[in-house]
Parts: C-alpha cells; sequence; structure tokens
C-alpha cells in the first residue's frame, strides 16, 4: 500500500519547478519587486530541488537531525502521514546538500546554490537585488539543476523546465560553458607567464633542480567524494610540470560476491569485488600554482572520468554503508 510520503517528492520537484521558472522568466525585468520577488524564487527552486533529492532517498532525511519527533514524524514509521506543519523541523539547504554529496561526489562543493542563497538572503533580509548578480545566480541556479537531476531518476529535467523555458535555460548553459572556457583559458595563460618567468637568472641546470624540488611539495587541496578521494600526478597543462589531479572514486553497483574456503573445502568467508569509478574534481601545480576546480579541469585535454580496470575489495563498513551488505547472512547463505 502507498505511503503518504511517496507523493513528497513529487510535490517538492513541482515546487522548485514552478519557482524556478518564475525566476527564468523575471530575472531581467525593471521592475525592483519584480526582481526581489525573482531573487526569492531561486531560493525557493534550489532549496525545494534538495529536498526534492533527499526525500526520494528517503523522506526522514528531510527532518532536523536533532530533533527527535521531526526524524519520526518524517519517517514511514508515521503510518498516517498527518504532520503538524507548526512544531515540524527540517533539515538546512546545506546539510541537506551535505547528504546528497555522500551519494553523488560529482555535486563538488555548493559553490553555485551558495551564490544563489546569498542572492536570495540578500532580497529576503535587505530587499536588495543586483541585477547582474541575479542574472549569474539565474546561471547557477540552471547548472545546479542539472546536476541535481542525477538523482532524481523518476523525474525528467526538459519536464522541469517546460517547453518554453527550456531553450533559455539551454542558451543560459551555453553560455556558462562559453564563461568557463574563457576563466580556463585566462588561468592557463596567466600560470605560463609565471612559470616563464621564474628564476630567469639561474642557469639551466640550477633551475632544473629548484624546479624538481618544488614539484615535490605536497598538495595543499583536499575534495572529498562518497567512497574517498585521491590524487595522482598528472602534467600540468600550463607549464608542463607534474602536479596533481584530484579525483572522486564511486563504487560501482557491479558487487561481485567471492566465497573463501578452508582446506577442507569449507566456505570461511565471503568478500566483494566492485568496480571504482575514477571522477576528475580538481588540479594543482606546485609550481606555477595553477588551481582549476571541477568545471575547469574537465575542459582540459587527456582528464576524464575512468572507470579503474581492476575491481577493489570492500571492507566491512563499505559493505554495510553502500549495499546495505550483511556479511553474517551471506556467510550462511554459501554454507
Amino acid at each position: 500500500m502507498p505511503h503518504p510520503f511517496d507523493a513528497l517528492p513529487k510535490r517538492l520537484w513541482d515546487a522548485s519547478a514552478s519557482s524556478a521558472r518564475y525566476a527564468v522568466s523575471h530575472y531581467a525585468d525593471a521592475d525592483d519587486q519584480v526582481l526581489i520577488r525573482a531573487a526569492l524564487s531561486l531560493g525557493h527552486a534550489a532549496e525545494q530541488l534538495i529536498m526534492a533529492c533527499l526525500a526520494t532517498i528517503d523522506t526522514a532525511l528531510l527532518a532536523d537531525g536533532k530533533i527527535a519527533t521531526s526524524r519520526y514524524a518524517l519517517s514511514k514509521g508515521n503510518a498516517t502521514g498527518a504532520l503538524n506543519i507548526h512544531t515540524l523541523r527540517t533539515t538546512t539547504w546545506g546539510e541537506g546538500y551535505s547528504v546528497l554529496r555522500q551519494v553523488d561526489p560529482k555535486l563538488g562543493e555548493p559553490h553555485d546554490i551558495k551564490f544563489v542563497m546569498e542572492t536570495r538572503n540578500a532580497a529576503a533580509h535587505i530587499a536588495m537585488v543586483d541585477s547582474a548578480d541575479l542574472a549569474e545566480a539565474v546561471v547557477k541556479l540552471a547548472h545546479t539543476v542539472g546536476l541535481l537531476h542525477g538523482l532524481l531518476p523518476g523525474f525528467v529535467e526538459d519536464d522541469y523546465w517546460g517547453p518554453t523555458h527550456l531553450p533559455v535555460v539551454t542558451g543560459l548553459r551555453d553560455a556558462r560553458a562559453d564563461k568557463v572556457k574563457l576563466e580556463l583559458d585566462a588561468k592557463l595563460l596567466a600560470a605560463t607567464e609565471y612559470s616563464a618567468s621564474l628564476f630567469p637568472a639561474m642557469s639551466e641546470a640550477d633551475r632544473e633542480t629548484v624546479l624538481i624540488t618544488m614539484e615535490a611539495r605536497k598538495p595543499t587541496r583536499t575534495v572529498s567524494g562518497r567512497d574517498g578521494d585521491v590524487w595522482e600526478r598528472h602534467p600540468c597543462p600550463a607549464c608542463n610540470r607534474s602536479g596533481y589531479l584530484h579525483y572522486a572514486l564511486e563504487h560501482q553497483d557491479d558487487h561481485e560476491e567471492i566465497p573463501e574456503y578452508d582446506s577442507d573445502g569449507h566456505v570461511e568467508g565471503v568478500y566483494v569485488e566492485v568496480s571504482v569509478e575514477w571522477i576528475p574534481l580538481a588540479f594543482e601545480c606546485p609550481v606555477c600554482n595553477l588551481d582549476l576546480d571541477e568545471d575547469e579541469v574537465v575542459l582540459v585535454d587527456g582528464i576524464d572520468a575512468f572507470i579503474a580496470e581492476d575491481k577493489v575489495v570492500l571492507d566491512r563498513d563499505e559493505m554495510r554503508a553502500y549495499y546495505g551488505y550483511d556479511e553474517a547472512c551471506e556467510f550462511e547463505r554459501w554454507r
């Protein structure tokens, strides 16, 4: 039997889409009051879409984690689905986004949503909106909507915008991509010029010695992924010295159970192997100081996501966390 909360993801998704469409339609209006409403709608759209993603995973994730009554009220243990909206306390968009990053590390840091929320807050608290900021916030919302729909398998992103708004949003995204590429080119140029200016008075041999020492400096960035994060050495696209390419690691759904046998042929344990996808999230060069975020690093030739050739063995915590895998139960099944 369907639970009353089963409709919550769609309700939140619809509300978010309505707010997003209003913002797209009115962000360039000449009336200050309309711009304020557009900025407020941007914030509503972003927050409600985050909540729709959480509700799709588990409606209990919508609750403020510190309020036990709210956690119960939004759980499926509340069989009636009745909610007292005056006493209910929900999670914040920031806490919700942190949960979603555990599910999908490709979301990256919430820079875009933070900008949207700052634009919303200025409109909400002091009734001020900068038209240039609002236009940029709309572009950032459009990008975020695309990312979050990866966590909404039952919903179609084109339907979110609708046939009248989708062409405008597509144009906004294209403009964003062009802007990111221009910024990447500028960063590469600046880093190239900087590296060329290093130690001009040194002999070539001495200069090479110093550059090797600079290359050996440890990475300073910290990135996080659902299953972990790593960095690998990678040639810098600006100075061609050795830099650090940061990846998030994401376990795939192709887990395979492999029994271990003792000398008598009896199963004494079961381990699980899975494939891992490496997702590029950032790049830093200790020599020319090039620093690229996720939007930029994926535009660099030769840097792509990839599935590792060899599978990895999950430890017990990973098995429980990502697959609900009960080792004792599976062991019995193999006996």
